[in-house]
């Protein structure tokens, strides 16, 4: 009698350690899926972000070289006045 209730114990306990180590797994499944969800999702506003950010100056090298303080600027030697310029390139920023 002792003997059967020894092997229930053990059969008990090694379906709770089996059981246990299921729950384990699936609970880390489940957080290594939503790391990987939120990860994508985060990834995604950063390249949105950055590509709104570099978009902001793609036309800037256009506007500096149609200005005309520019323009006088590359094309003299002579001092200017670089506040004209300067309040320009603050302008377009």
């Amino acid at each position: 009698m002792q003997q059967k209730l020894s092997t229930k114990l053990c059969v008990y306990f090694l379906g709770l350690i089996i059981g246990l180590c299921a729950i384990y797994h699936v609970g880390v499944q489940y957080d290594l899926k939503q790391t990987r969800q939120n990860s994508t999702e985060n990834l995604e506003k950063l390249h949105q972000y950055f590509t709104s950010e570099l978009a902001r100056f793609t036309s800037i090298p256009n506007l500096v070289l149609q200005n005309t303080h520019m323009l006088d600027l590359l094309d003299n030697e002579t001092s200017h006045d670089l506040k004209p310029l300067n309040e320009y390139l603050a302008d377009i920023h």
